[in-house]
């Protein structure tokens, strides 16, 4: 999904940004952050047939062994998830985000504050993008050695994909930041963080479902 999205947005650069596809964005970023919730519940529910596992003197010795490595798992998720969110809150200011009669908007057209926010370097911008893609592969690196049979088992099909999206841009294609946000409207933005934040939560589901 998130590569038939980019072609879009590369296709866009030439254009004005019409209402239909800023929708079509805000509708495609709350499907996410419903996806991340159900995943986020299914995990809660896991934690609780832990916690019956830990209660069954059949289970509890290995439940003690597995359940800490899940709760890491849920930890590194939580710890990432809310860095994500932060950048979030960060772009909508950078697109001249504010609060009117209790609602918050910002300018999702705006096709220069996610570059400023994530590839110009300071003074001009923040470079949040390089380190944006250090901490995620960090989480994913972090996730897979909670224990080596984690890396060994699930380890080639985590959900969460850092490789660079395909483009005919030569100067996106040795760049991930450039490939995923530069002069990409902002609401577009919002839902490239909305699709890692679910890889997030997809990636602690499956390391928790394993430890389970």
């Amino acid at each position: 999904m998130i590569n038939i999205m980019y072609l879009v947005l590369t296709a866009l650069l030439a254009l004005n940004v019409s209402a239909e596809i800023l929708n079509a964005f805000k509708t495609v970023d709350q499907s996410l952050t419903n996806a991340s919730l159900i995943a986020e519940q299914k995990n809660s529910d896991i934690f609780k047939s832990f916690q019956r596992k830990i209660e069954d003197p059949k289970t509890k010795e290995k439940a003690e062994i597995w359940l800490p490595k899940a709760m890491k798992a849920k930890e590194l998720s939580d710890a990432m998830y809310n860095y994500v969110e932060s950048l979030k809150a960060e772009l909508k200011k950078e697109s001249d985000g504010r609060i009117v009669d209790g609602k918050e908007q910002y300018k999702e057209d705006d096709l220069e504050s996610s570059t400023r926010l994530f590839i110009s370097n300071p003074p001009e911008g923040k470079g949040k993008g390089k380190e944006l893609y250090e901490k995620l592969k960090q989480f994913k690196e972090q996730l897979l050695s909670i224990d080596p049979s984690i890396k060994t088992d699930i380890g080639a099909n985590l959900p969460l994909d850092l490789s660079i999206p395909k483009s005919n841009n030569k100067a996106s294609q040795n760049d991930w930041a450039y490939g995923y946000f530069h002069m990409t409207p902002a609401v577009a933005s919002i839902t490239i963080l909305s699709k890692f934040q679910n890889d997030i939560r997809n990636s602690e589901a499956q390391v928790v479902e394993y430890c389970h």
